[in-house]
């Protein structure tokens, strides 16, 4: 069924102000029917420009053209206000020019720099941004350092915006905490990536993570993110997991999944860095040590990292541990040794565990982490 069409009377105020700032519109819908809807809107009037400003913020762009790689070009916000601090219409002429760490313009053919704003260019345009594209040749790459674009427009002088140019990868580092956390828990590693100058490469380079173990043992540590995705190599698809640079830096969350020495490798640019990752210390079951500690249905609550009389009904490890807040790791001495069960913290099945959860019984000697 098509729905009828409907008419209504509408009745506009609106209250201006004597000069550029805030105003308001009052609406009144009237029905057919004599229904009424009233509405308020708050506007801002601006007027002509009188400063321009930057953003705050100092993006990194590749010193060189990469083949249409999206380190060339930035976007630095860009804002017009009035006399009154209002936000104002970017003048039509704004243009933006471009200098090196040395306060010198930049050679022709290395770059172009422009101001690009959204609408077309006789409506207001009120969100614009300075757009540097680096087009310097690889074999004749602009100097990696602090560069400045000057921004011009409508005779009310000129501000300037800052941003970093930096080289290729030449060295890199990796960050990780100074204590490790118990197993199933997950920390950050950090990896670092300057150019030969020292000055942190663009933004959106490619660093890829990877964790192996040591010599013939098994790994103890696994990546959880970035996510694994399919890159191109050489003709060649690939399974890597990698996160792009912000500042100089790019992240991964690891979590821990055994006991013994791992190895966490960041490789941006062909240059790599590696990290041992000991988790013996904060994996260690510690079996033996502290107080025994009853719990269940007649006893109190357990708690991580002491050992546990299981004094509940039959169980399992599944259930035990539901029961102890932030246990992920449940460990059962069967008589001659410890076994485990658990979840890391992204809720996947721990290496190493049983094959399922075990059964507990009453009397069960148990510990948490």
């Amino acid at each position: 069924m098509t729905e009828p069409n409907r008419t209504a009377q509408i009745d506009l105020a609106y209250e201006a102000p004597g000069k550029p700032g805030e105003a308001a519109i009052r609406a009144t819908v009237i029905g057919r029917d004599g229904s009424r809807f009233t509405d308020n809107l708050e506007l801002v009037i601006s007027g002509t420009a009188s400063a321009l400003s930057g953003g705050d913020a100092t993006p990194r762009v590749h010193s060189s053209a990469t083949d249409g790689d999206d380190r060339d070009k930035i976007l630095i916000p860009i804002t017009a206000r009035d006399a009154g601090g209002n936000a104002a219409r970017m003048p039509l002429d704004a243009a933006a020019a471009v200098r090196g760490p040395d306060g010198e313009g930049l050679p022709d053919g290395s770059h172009s720099a422009a101001i690009k704003c959204e609408g077309v260019a006789d409506e207001p345009r009120l969100r614009c941004n300075v757009e540097v594209i680096i087009t310097a040749d690889p074999s004749s790459p602009l100097p990696s350092g602090t560069y400045t674009a000057t921004v011009t427009g409508g005779g009310i002088g000129s501000s300037e915006v800052g941003f970093a140019v930096a080289g290729p990868a030449d060295k890199v580092g990796i960050a990780i905490p100074a204590a490790l956390p118990g197993l199933g828990r997950t920390f950050t590693a950090t990896a670092s990536v300057i150019d030969k100058s020292g000055v942190p490469v663009a933004d959106g380079t490619w660093v890829e993570f990877r964790t192996t173990g040591t010599g013939a043992g098994a790994k103890t540590a696994v990546l959880a993110s970035p996510p694994e995705a399919d890159v191109e190599v050489n003709g060649r698809t690939l399974r890597q997991r990698r996160a792009r640079t912000k500042d100089g830096s790019a992240s991964a969350n690891v979590i821990v999944v055994g006991e013994g020495v791992a190895i966490i490798s960041a490789t941006a640019g062909g240059k790599s860095a590696n990290e041992p990752l000991d988790t013996r210390a904060a994996a260690a079951a510690a079996a033996g040590q502290g107080p025994s500690l009853r719990f269940g249905a007649t006893g109190g609550t357990a708690a991580l990292g002491v050992p546990a009389t299981w004094t509940g009904a039959q169980s399992d490890a599944r259930a035990a541990l539901a029961a102890v807040p932030d246990a992920n790791v449940v460990w059962l001495w069967n008589g001659r040794r410890w076994i485990r069960w658990g979840m890391a913290d992204d809720g996947s099945p721990l290496p190493g565990s049983a094959s399922t959860p075990f059964p507990i019984l009453p009397g069960d000697l148990l510990w948490f982490a």
